[in-house]
């Protein structure tokens, strides 16, 4: 595991020689500015050898320009650095849950995603996710909630994690670039991103565009013979009129065409950066060598679509539009390049976006590996295997110091977990879920080791009524089952949790219904957890037809306190705690 903290102590102090470097950058700029300035005013107070003198010094301005861009840039990646790495760190313990969750249109939880904290506030998705670029979060999302996808793709995924794991560098470098676009997008809204994977070119005729360039060239030869007093000034003026007139004409046309490129430039960087990452990079797992291959062609594009960008900002000045336009008709020249490109490179824009999406999300799947002292890859079977096996498994959103591991094998059968309060049923369940969905993923999953099948999951733990329609709690976890029964029809291999089953209905009712679901449940294809207080389901071990196997939790005490030590243990629980608990919270008199 890596040690983040002296990692970060270097990267402070290569960020404090950066800022003094910029600093120092700054001072020199304003110098030559300065000297600029003073050298022109004595030109032309004098008239002598000093315009030489004041080009030399634009020149060596320029160039500070260009080194102190840079150092900036080289600032900002440091600053970003270390807050990747802190928040890498904080996922070593609780702090990570202080977080702010950005994401909102992931907060939408149902099922699978609410009971396993799949997505939302202190979920897996926000302890994993790297990834922001808006493609990237959600082939992050889709990775996390796919039901049944192929072993094969599990498979390449997982070769493909192992080797970013490897390659720290690499994937830290990545995890930054993808860091400094959520930075830089902040304000920018998901259509103007949309706009980039749905441009669409809007020709000009093309006996236009010669006569517009034709007008171009000519008031570029006029303005040369003007300032040679080879000309009088009067026709330069009248092309320049020409020009503006025409460019302020169709300006509402070229705004409507042009408004998007000018904002998608902060972003277009960005993706430059990291487009650049990767085609640099050497890979040898074929995953990422496809991606790499996808964006060979990239890089050359967006490069090209980032300058015709930076023209379009020329628009935001007025000044320096009535000048362009005038010179030059900038706005029509825009507007023939980004339909060119759009011609030559818009279909394949979704290719590139997603390919570099994919990158971001297979760089979340590696963060188990980064920041756990024990995980595994895990070992995925067939789905007609139908079985899994656990040594050493804790939950991945529980601090591993304070974790308790638990091993288990499990194949086609149902399971009766027993325990009393607080003693660690639930957390079994939603351990076994969540690595399952890491599995899936193609993630490495927390664990000792861990051997399994894809199997679909199905969840019933967090269950709540919904009174404006009039739903119990009951019905609502009736609904919950009925759908996994309805799935296991298909007689797909699935795994199905049911945390404290029928708690909403009275102990008569609860006891027989249980049961029932239980046998409807108990099929060569399913994998069925079910958690109780009820020691009378743990008699379904008898039933010839299922022949349950029973699991539970225990507790003990220590001078009158209870005390848990969370470890899983065959049979049936012979305990229960309900009312030491109301004595310990003065309900009942001892």
């Amino acid at each position: 595991m890596e040690d983040y903290g002296s990692t970060i102590k270097a990267i402070e102090n290569e960020l404090q020689r950066g800022k003094k470097r910029s600093f120092q950058y700054a001072i020199i700029r304003c110098i030559l500015m300065l000297c600029i300035l003073t050298l022109v005013y004595y030109a032309i107070e004098y008239n002598s050898f000093l315009y030489i003198l004041a080009i030399i010094m634009l020149a060596m301005f320029l160039y500070a320009v260009k080194k102190h861009n840079t150092l900036k840039k080289k600032v900002e990646f440091h600053t970003e650095f270390i807050s990747v790495l802190q928040k890498l760190m904080a996922r070593r313990s609780d702090e990570w849950k202080k977080e702010d969750m950005p994401y909102s249109e992931y907060e939408t939880m149902t099922g699978v995603t609410s009971d396993l904290d799949i997505l939302g506030n202190a979920s897996l998705f926000q302890y994993i996710n790297m990834a922001h670029t808006p493609l990237g979060r959600d082939r992050v999302v889709q990775l996390l909630t796919v039901q049944t996808p192929h072993v094969e793709e599990v498979k390449e995924r997982q070769l493909a994690v192992l080797e970013l794991w490897k390659n720290t560098d690499f994937l830290h470098k990545f995890q930054v670039q993808s860091s400094l676009f959520a930075k830089h997008s902040k304000k920018l809204s998901r259509s103007v991103f949309d706009y980039m994977l749905d441009m669409k070119a809007n020709k000009t005729n093309r006996w236009i565009e010669y006569f517009l360039t034709m007008l171009r060239v000519l008031t570029l030869i006029i303005g040369f013979f003007t300032l040679c007093h080879w000309l009088p000034s009067g026709y330069f003026y009248l092309l320049c009129f020409i020009n503006i007139s025409l460019s302020l004409l169709c300006y509402s046309y070229h705004q409507k065409s042009l408004y998007n490129v000018r904002n998608i430039q902060v972003m277009l960087r960005d993706y430059e950066d990291m487009i650049s990452h990767i085609c640099h990079t050497t890979f040898q797992d074929p995953s990422l060598c496809r991606i790499q291959k996808k964006l060979q062609e990239a890089l050359k594009a967006m490069q090209s679509l980032s300058r015709i960008a930076m023209l379009v900002q020329c628009r935001n000045n007025i000044l320096t539009y009535a000048i362009v336009n005038a010179l030059y008709l900038l706005d029509f020249k825009c507007h023939t390049l980004l339909n060119r490109w759009i011609d030559q490179y818009g279909n394949e824009m979704n290719e590139w976006l997603s390919a570099v999406a994919e990158m971001e999300s297979l760089s979340s799947l590696c963060v188990i590996a980064q920041v756990k002292e024990v995980w595994c890859m895990p070992n995925v079977k067939e789905p007609e295997e139908c079985m899994v096996q656990v040594e050493e498994g804790f939950h991945p959103l529980i601090q591993e110091e304070k974790g308790i591991a638990n091993s288990m094998k499990m194949e086609t059968n149902s399971y009766v977990i027993t325990g009393s309060n607080m003693s660690g049923k639930t957390t079994f369940l939603r351990m076994l879920g969540v690595n399952m969905v890491l599995l899936k993923a193609g993630a490495p999953v927390c664990a000792k080791s861990m051997d399994a099948s894809i199997l679909a999951l199905y969840t019933s733990m967090r269950v709540h009524d919904e009174v404006q329609k009039g739903i119990s709690t009951f019905y609502a976890e009736l609904l919950r089952i009925k759908e996994m029964i309805e799935y296991s029809n298909k007689k797909i291999p699935m795994i199905v949790l049911i945390d404290e089953i029928f708690k909403g209905t009275n102990s008569m009712d609860r006891i027989y219904c249980a049961k029932e679901v239980i046998r409807k449940l108990h099929c060569p294809w399913i994998i069925a957890f079910v958690s109780t207080h009820d020691f009378e389901l743990c008699d379904l071990d008898k039933d010839t037809f299922v022949q349950a196997v029973n699991y539970h939790f225990e507790e003990y005490y220590e001078k009158d306190q209870i005390c848990f030590d969370y470890v899983l243990k065959e049979g049936k629980c012979t305990t229960t705690n309900a009312r030491a608990l109301m004595k310990l919270a003065g309900l009942l008199e001892s």
